[in-house]
């Protein structure tokens, strides 16, 4: 597969972030270590919003809400979201702006993209958090999301593929739904299908590459973290396209298709299945253990983007979060040794103090409260 994207230094780290009318946060101007860096805080203080603000710089959009304009402050008009990334030889420079129109001007330096897609990759990141549960607990196109943002992330390819996919497949369904005579549906629903197989056929090929690729990091990331031998966790990707090929497949569903008036086949009911010692572990396993799959699953695909560009930033948000101490330690002597940037969040400095996790690298400290954030040393 031909993955056509140009890299960023190795060893590239958020150095400085501004934020400005961003949610809960007034306005702030941060320095980061190039290591790990502690923000702590009660429930609703704003530490969540910090991640947040890095995640809109690396894939220009929240991971939290789904509309820009739930990020901007109170009634203000607009938020801003600037970030310098460094090395010891260079530094870049990116920002977001949204107003309450909705207009979304994202930059590269003082030049502005033209299509935010064009940005995507640039800033890999992965984030672990307690949204991630819906992963597991939710439907299909949570997992399938889950892949199309980690692929997209270097694959430019892949996100083109995935847009003329979901755009030609709208029309598709609009076309199922219309009042026009079957004669004319399914004249155009030929064209439609030849339209669709190219997209189809690279979406899967490069879901199932890439479930395949990470196997053998997820399994590793899980018995380093869970520190159990008895415990097989799986991975299992389920496509229609497994043992179809795609054209026949909508050929064969045409006349369900037609009754049902949506396309009942293809790429977009793929799945992942999540098996632990063989069984779901949407309803046989503990929180526990859900937790720590994730978690395994997410150091297995930051393991996976750093072969491709830059190493990515990694996001861990409320880390205790259904994790005993034991996991968590695991978990921070794991990511450590990884040698990348870690932002991490917390209710309680104390508990991180404890467990002596500021004694791993060299770490910077925030606490926030009420969106104002208070810098602290080690």
């Amino acid at each position: 597969m031909n993955f056509q994207l140009k890299k960023l230094p190795l060893h590239m780290f958020l150095k400085e972030l501004s934020l400005h009318q961003f949610k809960n946060i007034e306005e702030a101007a941060l320095s980061f270590s190039p290591t790990l860096n502690f923000i702590y805080g009660q429930n609703g203080a704003g530490k969540t919003n910090i991640l947040d603000a890095i995640h809109y710089l690396s894939l220009t959009k929240s991971f939290i809400n789904t509309t820009d304009t739930e990020n901007i402050r109170n009634n203000e008009g607009f938020f801003r979201i600037y970030g310098k990334y460094s090395n010891t030889e260079s530094y870049e420079e990116f920002s977001c702006v949204v107003n309450r129109e909705g207009r979304k001007h994202f930059k590269h330096f003082t030049k502005e993209y033209s299509r935010l897609a064009d940005h995507i990759g640039k800033l890999p990141i992965v984030v672990i958090s307690p949204f991630d549960h819906f992963i597991i607990t939710e439907g299909s196109e949570y997992r399938r999301k889950l892949l199309d943002s980690t692929i997209s992330q270097y694959d430019k390819i892949y996100l083109g593929y995935l847009y003329d996919y979901n755009r030609i497949l709208k029309q598709r369904n609009a076309l199922l739904k219309s009042e026009q005579p079957e004669y004319a549906k399914l004249e155009m629903l030929e064209i439609m299908n030849v339209q669709l197989d190219k997209p189809a056929n690279y979406l899967f090929k490069a879901r199932y590459e890439f479930i395949e690729g990470i196997k053998e990091l997820f399994n590793r990331y899980y018995l380093q973290i869970a520190n159990r031998n008895n415990e097989l966790a799986e991975l299992e990707y389920r496509s229609s396209l497994i043992d179809n090929e795609f054209h026949l497949l909508l050929k064969d569903n045409l006349k369900k298709d037609l009754i049902a008036e949506t396309t009942t086949s293809g790429i977009h009911k793929d799945d992942v299945l999540f098996l632990l010692n063989k069984k779901n572990i949407r309803y046989f396993a503990s929180q526990g253990q859900q937790k720590t799959f994730l978690t395994a699953l997410k150091l297995s695909i930051l393991d996976y983007l750093k072969h491709f560009n830059a190493k990515p930033i990694l996001l861990l948000d409320d880390i205790f979060d259904k994790l005993d101490d034991h996991r968590v330690l695991n978990l921070l002597k794991t990511v450590v040794s990884e040698h990348i940037q870690v932002f991490i969040t917390h209710t309680n400095i104390v508990h991180i103090e404890k467990l002596n996790l500021l004694n791993l690298s060299e770490s910077c400290i925030f606490e926030i409260e009420n969106g104002k954030i208070t810098t602290h040393e080690p």
